[in-house]
Formats: C-alpha cells, sequence, structure tokens
C-alpha cells in the first residue's frame, strides 16, 4: 500500500488520514470516528507507522509505547500510536540511527541520518537529474563538509553553506585531476585575478605620468619659436591624459572590492 497526504486507513471502527510526513518513517495523522451519525474527527493527532523495520521494534516494545491499533494493509503491518512525548522521542531516535532503507523526496532517493522527516547528519542524496552528494546535511540542506558528483563524472569536495558550493574547496574532471574554478565560462588563474583588479591602477598611474611630461614640454614649447598649431595640441595632452588617469583609478577602486570574478 502507498501511503501519501491524505491518505486514508481505515480500520473497523475508525479511519485515519495521514496529514504530513513527521520522520521519513512516520507520519502524523489524525484519528475520525466512524458510525451511523457520520464520520467526527478526533481533536488528538496520532503517530502512524508503517515502515516495516520499525513496526518490528514497536512490537518489542508493546509494554513501553502506547500502541492505539495494530493493523494488516495489504500484508503489511500499519501500527497507530498516541501523539505523545514518549512516542516521539522514539520515532525521531529511530529515525536518526536508521538509514538502511532509501527514502524518497520527489524525483530524490536520500539514504542517511534524518531529523523531523528532513536529512540531517550524515547521509547520501541521489538527485533526480544524476547528480549524487554524500556529506553533511542540516535542516534538509548540504551544509558542511561533502562532495558532489555530476552526471559526467566531474565533482567537487569541499565545504557547503546552506545549500550552496563555496570557494572552499576543489573541483575535479572526471578522471580526478583538480581543475581551476570556472567564472561565466573563462578559467581564471590567480595571477589573471590579481592583474584583472589592479591593471586600471597601473593605466591610472601612467596617464598622471604622461601628463606631468607633457606639461613640462609645455612649458618647453612656449618658451620656444614652436608654431601655435603645436602649442595647442601640447596644451590638450595633459588635460586628456588627465582625464583617462582618473577614470582608470575610479575603476580601479570600484573593481577592488568588487568579489565577483569577471
Amino acid at each position: 500500500m502507498e501511503f501519501r497526504i491524505n491518505t486514508l486507513i481505515k480500520s473497523r471502527n475508525c479511519k485515519y488520514r495521514i496529514d504530513k510526513e513527521f520522520t521519513p518513517l512516520c507520519y502524523l495523522g489524525t484519528a475520525i470516528l466512524t458510525g451511523e451519525l457520520g464520520d467526527l474527527e478526533s481533536a488528538d493527532s496520532v503517530l502512524i507507522v508503517a515502515n516495516q523495520n520499525i513496526t518490528k521494534q514497536i512490537h518489542g516494545m508493546f509494554d513501553k509505547i502506547a500502541i492505539i491499533e495494530n493493523l494488516t494493509l495489504s500484508g503489511e503491518n500499519v501500527i497507530i500510536l498516541s501523539d505523545s512525548n514518549d512516542n516521539r522521542k522514539f520515532i525521531t531516535s529511530y529515525s536518526q540511527k536508521h538509514s538502511g532503507e532509501p527514502v524518497h523526496f520527489g524525483a530524490n532517493k536520500y539514504q542517511g541520518a534524518t531529523l523531523d522527516g528532513r536529512p540531517h547528519g550524515f547521509g547520501t542524496m541521489r538527485y533526480g537529474d544524476g547528480k549524487i552528494y554524500t556529506g553533511n546535511f542540516v535542516n534538509g540542506l548540504r551544509h558542511g563538509q561533502g562532495k558532489l558528483i555530476m552526471p559526467d563524472g566531474q565533482y567537487f569536495e569541499g565545504l557547503f553553506n546552506n545549500d550552496t558550493i563555496t570557494e572552499e574547496g576543489t573541483y575535479y574532471d572526471e578522471k580526478g585531476n583538480p581543475r581551476n574554478i570556472r567564472r561565466h565560462g573563462k578559467s581564471k588563474s590567480i595571477g589573471n585575478i590579481i592583474w584583472d583588479k589592479t591593471w586600471r591602477l597601473w593605466a591610472s598611474l601612467a596617464c598622471f605620468l604622461l601628463a606631468a611630461l607633457t606639461v613640462w614640454l609645455i612649458v618647453e614649447f612656449f618658451s620656444s619659436n614652436k608654431g601655435g598649431v603645436v602649442r595647442v595640441g601640447i596644451f590638450i595632452a595633459p588635460l586628456a591624459f588627465s582625464w583617462w588617469g582618473i577614470k582608470n583609478l575610479i575603476g580601479f577602486f570600484s573593481h577592488l572590492f568588487n568579489s565577483r570574478v569577471e
């Protein structure tokens, strides 16, 4: 029998509706009393356990766990528990330790530790698009040390933060050789990154040096007998060099603190 949200599980005098997933091994539900006057929903929630490994565990703990009903549906054992703090602690603790059976999250399949129905701790997630992640999870997100393998065999190994790859790790090709991190389709070495950040500074310094040189030449030309056209051209040159120098200097400072690699 397949269990989903809003699935009704029927017993002799009662129905149990699955409301939401508590852990991958257990559901939270509502008891609905049936009778001649119609259905009456109970105000108290219940825990619905259909995983065969945990039901076997519960069978050996009848004296410690508050069981409402023990059902057999389509050859599978389903146990209805009262939604008590002790039962919740038992289910949560078992779910955190139990990693024997893969759990499906949509098109993805997870095997590992869980908490409150989500991957939490160490585990492996096999995604529907062919990617495979093995490492730490926190509240359903990849967080901490891990390894993400791409469908083509390339992979990243390092730190993840809130389900996102960080720069604290290494990319490898399909043969296991380290490769540079790529941004916008271009591979950037450390030397190229430094040049991208500082070339505007060198350009501005060169422009200011040329501006000072042309000012000195202006003085020389005005003290000589050169033609007026030459004097006007030399007078405009330091202004142009100064303008380019200021523009590149502003560009240098604006790109210096920009963390994006172009």
